[in-house]
């Protein structure tokens, strides 16, 4: 096949016509994938490259197009096999239409596509193979129908031409149907004889009118039916036998034997004698004795009823043998005549045997017919010559064999009906009959389809017994109004009868509303701005109007495009968040009555934006956890989540950038960045860090991305890891290990002055020990672990106070050692040890000889021993000069305080007491001088702000507390009575220092804590103050109190002045609002840290304060 010379002469590429809005082509069937059917981008008015751009597709409607348009170049191409039979049946013309779409903007182009035949589909028999059966005694001329050949393809490709292989028996002969086709019938054009030819295989061609042409073939196998027309022949005419006259009865005599030409029933055969004549011998003698016969004997049948079976297509002239009559009469006596009487199809003819005698035979006259008469009653008599005569009679019945010479015949030459549309699937929609004149097999009709199309014999059925065509599937007027159906009706041999029935549709409002989508999103982004198209669809009801419309209340709408073309547009914003898909709905519904309607969805999935931050499950975190952690501990786990999906929601953790204590944030703990997790990198201690004060970032991973940030508490949990540090005594040379409780203790001495004469309860001497833990860790006991003389001497359980249990006797020694363990309360207890050296003297001379021999006996071998008086009487000098200065600085102080609080206003309040220093220990060996820090805790809102002491030792205080921020307290004692006791529970002073001085270097106070504080610090203020003799340490105190109210003084003179213009303090952690006129008094200061007082009771602390600060 010459597809060049066939797409040169087929493919019409400029066939087309913008009428309307709709472009025509046309293309061959069976063109080649790829085969350019027209220019359509080009034939749209669309420039180069805007055929891309703007989206130019195809969208089929109703059958398969096989064609698509070329992305690049905007061609319409054949893109699959086009097969116009498949596409269109029989139906010419056949055009496809099609709908091309083109967005930005939207538009919608009509295109019809007409696919031409090509001779591409050869004549089909509906066998290969037609087995036929045809009487041997059929006339010349007989016609037998034939089933023809149907064709594809339509028009001159489908007209078809017959031939019949060479044959000197049978012909073709074509005849005009009622459609208008030519249908072969098999014509016998000379009779047939089974015994000579019992098969005959032809072959039938069928030939389209195509060029070239196609042919189709199908074998006809003709068996010829068996007639009974040989009669049966013997091998032998005459048999000869001898016979031994002493042959027994029964002895065979002779086997005769014949054959028959036919076949089946016609073939088989019985034997008979008819006559016995004895032959003459040479061992007989002839004897004549004349008898003379009369006629007393009537001719005799041997069988008086007889039965033929002849088949009806037995033709004229055919002899059927009869049995002959008997007489045994003799001479004119004898059987003379037959004669045959009833029925005009039947003669007699009598056949002269080889002994002279008649033979009768039966003469068919005339052709029979078994639809006519089925059975023939014959009389045959025999008549001998006698006078009168006799006669004998035969019974013959004929029974007339049924050959299939009847083609069944329908009682209707065309069935026309007329049915809805909406008949119900298996409801009867026409019953056709056909009556066969033959009898059993011949007569058995059975009904078929002779011509349908695929499409119809999916639609109707046809039961081959009854004859009824039912609906198989449902009928559409749309589809198909009309349908021509062609009916066999097939006896059991080859004869048939062609009906045609015609079943005409009516219209009923059947058809709901078609809604198609031609074309949807599947995802959307959750940004997409209002009016963003959604889908476009294609709304057709080929009965009546519609209407469209959305279900529920959804941020879709409905606009009306080109013709019946609807664009669903979103109506509003979309937020995945709350709906990450929606279930679009669209429903169209028809003017009937009633309505129908059909609907279609939409499933629309939004897509996630990255347009939600991380949000962590609490507001703020915090923790506690124990000091001395082990690196690397798991402190507590923060968890944000993203509302977003996807990457977007995918959170990882960070922490802020900080610092604590001068090192980074990040040296101390760490974030896992997917889980949250935080752990510590390093072991903590409470004493160097009680708390961690961090951000946590969260961040998504969108781009770009979101965070959040959370604020963490870390608390450290102090533990008991730091045993009683004594300060009085000061250690001693020599360090031992103390066995009480259950830590590790240090030993510490002194040497105390008691004179002989004190009373029981005298104070001999202070035992003073501070903790660095907190809480229950830094409580402190006190114990006498050992004495010399166990009765003389107690200690205070809180206060660590050494007194007198009784007063002195003179027996007592004058040198005492006690051995004091102060214990902690944690869990386990940790402990130290400190030991007094007491001296009991009544006179100086007695005191100076004690202590002489106590530094000789302390004193190392080989070394001079040096002289204590002469050191003793220098530090009673220096202790003399150091309490005069003392008192000189104190009363200098009081009359500057004296003096501001006179340039103050008088509701100004007073400021917190802060301590300036600690203890010191005897011989100079160490000056103990702590300073306190404070805490500051600022919110957005001032008035929130807090001010905290934090922990710290004192001269009395061996237990942290934290102050309430409402609590005033002097700098060094108040003119009221009330306010000489210090209300700073971390730092309590002691009542008239200069008294405790001059009362042999002691100091009692008996300060009881303050309402309100922490309770676990309460049993701590039982502890006195007290003072280390040597009295050179006065100056140091002096000299570091004269530098904090310097530094408090300079501060009071710059927060002075921003008060008054309602400024704000800003310094590093935070911003603390002074408004005008708000500052009350001086500012509580020390070596790192300052606090202001406003006016709404409000603390404000800043830190790492310097001389070159600037207040703006």
């Amino acid at each position: 096949m010459r597809w060049g010379a066939v797409l040169q002469l087929l493919v019409l590429q400029a066939a087309w016509a913008l009428a309307g809005g709709q472009v025509r082509y046309s293309v061959p069937e069976e063109a080649k994938a790829g085969t350019v059917v027209g220019r359509l981008a080009q034939d749209l008015g669309l420039e180069a490259g805007e055929a891309e751009a703007r989206r130019l597709r195809l969208v089929a409607q109703g059958r398969r197009a096989s064609v698509e348009v070329s992305g690049a170049s905007g061609a319409l191409l054949v893109s699959s096999r086009l097969d116009r039979e498949e596409l269109c049946g029989k139906s010419a013309p056949c055009a496809l239409r099609l709908e091309v779409l083109l967005e930005r903007p939207l538009r919608v182009f009509h295109v019809q596509l007409e696919v031409t035949d090509i001779n591409d589909n050869a004549p089909v028999f509906p066998a290969a193979r037609k087995n036929l059966s045809i009487a041997e005694l059929s006339v010349p001329g007989s016609r037998f129908p034939l089933e023809g050949a149907s064709d594809a393809d339509i028009g001159a490709n489908a007209q078809l031409s017959y031939t019949l292989s060479p044959s000197e028996h049978f012909s073709v002969d074509l005849q005009k149907s009622n459609d208008g086709n030519l249908v072969p019938d098999l014509v016998l054009t000379k009779s047939l004889d089974r015994e000579t030819i019992p098969v005959h295989r032809l072959v039938l061609t069928a030939s389209d009118g195509g060029r070239p042409s196609l042919t189709g073939t199908m074998e006809l196998v003709i068996s010829v039916l068996d007639a009974n027309d040989n009669a049966p022949q013997f091998n032998q005419s005459v048999y000869k036998v001898q016979l031994l006259e002493s042959a027994a009865v029964g002895t065979l005599v002779a086997r005769v034997n014949a054959t028959d030409a036919d076949e089946g029933s016609n073939s088989e055969m019985t034997f008979s004698a008819i006559s016995f004549i004895p032959p003459s011998g040479r061992d007989f003698y002839e004897i004549e004795v004349e008898i003379m016969d009369i006629n007393d004997n009537d001719p005799s049948f041997q069988e008086t009823e007889k039965e033929l079976r002849v088949s009806e297509t037995t033709a004229p002239g055919w002899r059927f043998p009869l049995r002959e009559a008997q007489d045994a009469d003799l001479g004119p006596n004898s059987l003379q005549s037959y004669e045959l009487s009833g029925d005009e199809h039947f003669s007699l003819a009598v056949q002269a045997g080889p002994g002279g005698d008649q033979r009768p035979e039966l003469v068919l006259a005339k052709a029979l017919d078994r639809e006519e008469a089925a059975f023939h009653e014959l009389v045959l008599r025999a008549m001998d010559g006698g006078d009168p005569a006799r006669t004998g009679t035969a019974r013959i019945r004929v029974t007339v064999l049924d050959a299939n010479d009847n083609a069944p015949v329908f009682s209707q030459a065309e069935y026309t009906v007329r049915v809805p549309e909406d008949l119900p699937v298996g409801s009867v929609v026409v019953s056709v009959t056909a009556k066969d004149a033959d009898e059993g097999q011949n007569g058995q009709v059975k009904y078929s389809f002779h011509k349908i199309s695929d499409r119809e014999s999916e639609l109707f059925r046809l039961d081959a017994e009854s004859g009824k065509i039912t609906v198989e599937d449902g009928l559409d007027f749309e589809e198909m109004s009309s349908h021509e159906l062609e009916v066999q009706a097939h006896d059991g041999g080859e004869l048939f009868d062609t009906t045609k029935v015609s079943i005409m549709v009516t219209d009923v409002n059947d058809n709901a509303p078609g809604i198609s989508v031609r074309s949807a999103l599947s995802e959307i982004s959750e940004d997409a701005p209002t009016g963003t198209v959604v889908a476009l669809l294609h709304v057709q009801d080929r009965d009546s109007g519609v209407r469209c419309s959305l279900d529920g209340t959804l941020p879709f709408r409905l606009q009306s495009s080109h013709g019946s073309y609807y664009r669903v547009v979103t109506a509003r914003e979309l937020d995945r968040e709350q709906v990450s898909e929606y279930n679009v709905t669209v429903r169209a519904a028809d003017g009937g009555s009633p309505a129908l309607q059909s609907s279609a969805v939409l499933a629309l999935r939004v897509l996630d934006v990255n347009d939600n931050a991380p949000v962590f499950a609490e507001e703020r975190y915090s923790a506690r956890l124990a000091e001395n952690n082990a690196a690397g501990a798991l402190v507590l786990t923060v968890r944000a989540t993203d509302a977003d999906w996807g990457q977007n929601a995918r959170v990882r953790y960070r922490l802020s950038e900080g610092r604590v204590r001068g090192a980074p944030l990040s040296s101390y703990v760490s974030v896992q960045a997917e889980t949250g997790a935080l752990y510590a990198l390093r072991s903590l201690d409470y004493e160097q860090v009680r708390e961690l004060r961090l951000w946590v970032r969260a961040e998504d991973g969108g781009a770009p991305a979101l965070s959040s940030n959370v604020s963490v508490l870390l608390l450290v949990v102090d533990e008991n890891d730091n045993a009683p540090q004594v300060l009085y005594p000061p250690p001693a040379a020599l360090r031992a290990g103390s066995g009480s409780g259950s830590g590790s203790g240090v030993a510490w001495s002194g040497v105390e002055l008691a004179p002989r004469w004190s009373e029981a309860g005298a104070l001999v001497a202070k035992v003073v020990a501070v903790d660095a833990d907190a809480g229950q860790n830094a409580w402190l006991s006190y114990e006498l672990a050992k004495a010399t003389e166990p009765g003389l001497f107690r200690v205070g359980l809180h206060s660590g106070e050494v007194r007198t249990a009784r007063s002195p006797l003179a027996r007592d020694a004058a040198r005492h050692s006690l051995v004091v363990v102060v214990k902690d309360h944690g869990r386990p207890a940790l402990s130290a040890t400190a030991t007094l050296q007491v001296v009991l003297a009544e006179s100086v001379a007695e005191l100076l000889a004690e202590l002489g021999s106590a530094a000789d006996e302390a004193a190392a071998p080989g070394e001079p021993a040096v002289s204590l008086t002469r050191w003793l009487v220098l530090a009673v000098a220096a202790v003399s000069c150091l309490f005069v200065a003392f008192l000189l600085l104190l009363l200098a102080l009081r009359l500057r305080r004296w003096r501001r609080q006179q340039l103050l206003p008088p509701d100004s309040g007073a400021l917190r007491g802060v301590p300036v220093s600690h203890f010191v220990g005897i011989d100079g060996v160490r000056a103990f001088l702590q300073s306190y820090s404070h805490d500051v805790s600022l919110t957005a809102d001032s008035r929130k702000s807090q001010l905290r002491f934090s922990a710290g030792g004192s001269c009395c205080d061996t237990l942290p507390a934290r102050p309430l921020p409402d609590e005033p307290a002097p700098l060094l004692g108040d003119e009221d009575p009330a306010g000489a006791l210090l209300s700073d529970p971390i730092a309590p002073s002691c009542n008239s220092a200069e008294a405790s001085l001059l009362q042999s270097s002691k100091c009692r106070a008996a300060t009881q804590p303050s309402q309100g504080f922490h309770e676990q610090s309460r049993g701590q203020w039982e502890n006195v103050c007290s003072v280390p003799h040597v009295i050179t340490q006065k100056n140091i105190l002096g000299n570091h109190l004269e530098a904090v109210k310097g530094q408090r003084n300079r501060l009071e003179s710059h927060l002075r002045r921003v008060t008054d213009s309602g400024s704000m303090c800003r310094w590093k952690s935070g911003t603390c609002v002074v408004p005008q006129g708000s500052f009350l008094g001086p500012v509580l200061s020390s070596s790192d840290q300052f606090s202001i007082f406003l006016d709404n009771g409000v603390e404000c602390t800043f830190g790492q304060f310097a001389a070159d600060t600037n207040l703006s």
